[in-house]
């Protein structure tokens, strides 16, 4: 065999052993690539470990509804915000804001920024203080949240009345729980306590973002990455990152201590609920995501990098490690965003909204 072909040899032999070992690594650590199907009920049950077990045939219908629901501002009390404008969807979930601006543009007094909302049905724990452990709950929180959309019961009940499409959908869909028309004090308490129905739909909808990455075909055998993305993921592995940043969404089920290593250099104070710690956000479309941290105070991916080696792991990393981690990082973007907006309603006419 002569030197050119020995090259090649080594050079195809070390690829292999270095996908080999980065592909087991992940593994080990739950890692689930998203197919590359399309979505249907059964595979985004399947996907965020979620059971239902009446086997729900209309599934499609009430995500189609919680999408209504997730752009609707009718849905907040000055009609000017919804969900979709702090998660934007081609802002890959998020507002690109340091913190999230809400009702009468209050800011989030906790001082965390807006996390993404794509791939939110892999999580086990929401909000940056992990205070949440279901979507329905998460949307419940956000909707009446005085600092959010402060969308109350009361409220819910006269805009609805000016909605027949909304009340039409919901009893179709959530049947016998749902009285026929929005009328006594009984039926309305029933129809809308701790708006089980609006969240759920919302719910529906969140657990169908999911988006798939290059790394995913990669962890599916395809030889979709570059020699120093696959160095990237070898470093983010021996550094042990992926201690934290595990499962099918590499985070977002738990809570860890930060920092752990020395001060956080943008010291804003954060205000926590119950303790230190904060939720370990998802590395799912990273790249597209900042500003970083809990508190938005970080401008870009490189310094994300080398402040969580330093504050979580005690290391200083060369450049040449940062720029390959970083590379890493940039193969768990979205290869498509879901952009897809949804037609709204009409509101029944006429109807003065000064007198709510």
């Amino acid at each position: 065999m002569n030197s050119s072909r020995w090259l090649i040899f080594l050079f195809l032999t070390s690829s292999l052993f270095a996908n080999t070992y980065v592909r087991k690594a992940f593994i080990k650590a739950h890692f689930q690539s998203i197919p590359s199907e399309n979505f249907n009920a059964q595979s985004i049950k399947r996907l965020n470990n979620w059971r239902n077990p009446k086997n729900d045939r209309l599934y499609e219908d009430k995500r189609d509804l919680g999408e209504k629901f997730f752009f609707d501002p009718r849905l907040s009390k000055t009609r000017n915000l919804s969900c979709h404008s702090c998660h934007q969807l081609s802002l890959a979930g998020t507002d690109g804001l340091t913190n999230s601006i809400g009702f009468l543009g209050m800011k989030n007094p906790h001082k965390f920024n807006s996390p993404t909302v794509l791939n939110t049905g892999l999580h086990k724990l929401f909000f940056w203080d992990g205070r949440s452990q279901n979507l329905e709950n998460q949307a419940m929180i956000s909707l009446q949240g005085l600092h959010e959309m402060a969308f109350d019961i009361p409220l819910a009940v006269k805009r609805f009345k000016q909605l027949p499409y909304y009340q039409a959908e919901l009893k179709r869909l959530f049947g016998e729980n749902f009285p026929d028309r929005l009328g006594s004090q009984k039926n309305i308490e029933r129809a809308f306590r701790s708006f089980d129905f609006i969240t759920k739909a919302v719910a529906h909808y969140q657990r169908s973002l999911l988006t798939r990455s290059r790394f995913d075909a990669f962890m599916e055998g395809e030889n979709t990455l570059t020699e120093r993305e696959i160095s990237g993921a070898k470093k983010f592995v021996s550094l042990n990152c992926i201690k934290c940043h595990n499962g099918p969404a590499l985070g977002g089920h738990k809570k860890a201590k930060f920092p752990i290593y020395g001060d956080y250099p943008y010291a804003e104070k954060v205000i926590y609920d119950n303790d230190e710690k904060l939720k370990i956000p998802s590395l799912r479309n990273v790249a597209l995501t900042g500003p970083y941290y809990h508190n938005g105070a970080v401008p870009n991916l490189e310094e994300a990098v080398v402040l969580m080696a330093r504050l979580q792991l005690n290391k200083k990393l060369r450049k040449n490690e940062i720029m390959d981690i970083v590379a890493f990082l940039n193969t768990l973007n979205a290869e498509k965003l879901p952009l897809n907006q949804p037609e709204l309603p009409l509101t029944r006419h006429p109807y003065d909204f000064e007198k709510e």
